[in-house]
């Protein structure tokens, strides 16, 4: 959804020729090279990118996170938005560098959690911000003042996805505080799918929720 979104609109603009790689293509330095490029953009991309490749363009390489950098760098990021006492959620530009989501910020915005969210519902949320974000910062970027963030190693935070996957298991015979345990379920639920699951008599039962608001 975002990377066509984000093509679309860069496809619109008269001034800029794009070439366009998907994870399946053969990357090396040597193709890259031959476009020279004035920038590079990954859009969730899932592989990081060596110096070699992100150090080509004059602008450098600008990544997509969804969460608000240094925080929840890696994998999921909305499981963790929903888990946190925070309750907050955001979407991050930043340039690509040596480490995983490391680099200067170009740009955030922050949202709250809702109460009826699920990852699902986070996620696309994170998506339609993102897309307003980089449609509004775009214009700006190649601005000669243009400021840049660098990330505060003291607040990151990263997970991979194994720490994501210690939380699918409910242990039925453990004690929950009851909002922790509607957290955990909502966080889990995700494109129509319950990755919480608990076991009972030997059988496996996955868990899903819908939370809804209703008014007095």
């Amino acid at each position: 959804m975002v990377s066509l979104q984000i093509l679309n609109f860069l496809n619109n603009r008269k001034d800029l020729i794009i070439h366009v790689f998907n994870e399946r293509d053969e990357i090396t330095r040597d193709i890259v090279a031959s476009y020279h490029p004035d920038v590079i953009i990954t859009c969730y991309w899932p592989y990081l990118l060596k110096p070699e490749i992100f150090e080509i363009p004059m602008y450098g390489c600008i990544n997509f996170h969804p969460s608000l950098l240094p925080e929840n760098r890696g994998w999921y990021p909305v499981v963790w938005e929903i888990l946190s006492l925070e309750q907050r959620a955001g979407v991050t530009l930043h340039l690509i560098d040596k480490g995983a989501d490391t680099g200067p910020i170009i740009a955030q915005r922050e949202f709250p959690v809702k109460e009826t969210d699920t990852g699902e519902t986070l996620y696309g949320r994170s998506q339609l911000q993102m897309i307003e974000l980089f449609e509004e910062t775009w214009p700006k970027l190649f601005n000669p003042g243009v400021e840049l963030t660098e990330q505060d190693p003291k607040l990151a935070t990263y997970h991979s996805k194994e720490d994501a996957s210690h939380y699918d298991e409910i242990d039925v015979d453990q004690m929950y505080v009851a909002s922790y345990l509607i957290d955990l379920i909502r966080a889990k639920t995700f494109k129509h799918k319950g990755y919480a699951y608990y076991y009972k008599d030997g059988k496996k039962y996955r868990i899903q929720i819908k939370i809804t608001e209703e008014n007095e």
